[in-house]
């Protein structure tokens, strides 16, 4: 299976779910959601593995979307300066 990095991610799901541009919440959960697509999973079993640490960490999801927001401005939400929160 081919892998894919954390900035490759965070931009693919903002490119394909907009309206993650504008909730870090939504999109952490469609990233979470990417990195446990092939598994049949209980909420219990996704907190072990972000316990685990095998998922990235919500923090860093919302640095690496700021991140690539400032990289590729067409990628930024309507409240673009606005506080977003998680």
């Amino acid at each position: 299976m081919e892998s894919i990095t954390s900035i490759e991610l965070v931009k693919q799901v903002l490119t394909e779910k907009p309206q993650t541009r504008n909730d870090f919440s939504m999109l952490i959960a469609y990233v979470w959601s990417y990195q446990t697509r092939h598994s049949n999973l209980t909420l219990e079993m996704v907190v072990q593995l972000l316990f685990a640490k095998k998922l990235t960490p919500a923090e860093s999801i919302t640095r690496t979307a700021r991140k690539v927001q400032k990289r590729y401005p067409q990628l930024r939400g309507e409240k673009h300066g606005d506080i977003l929160t998680v």
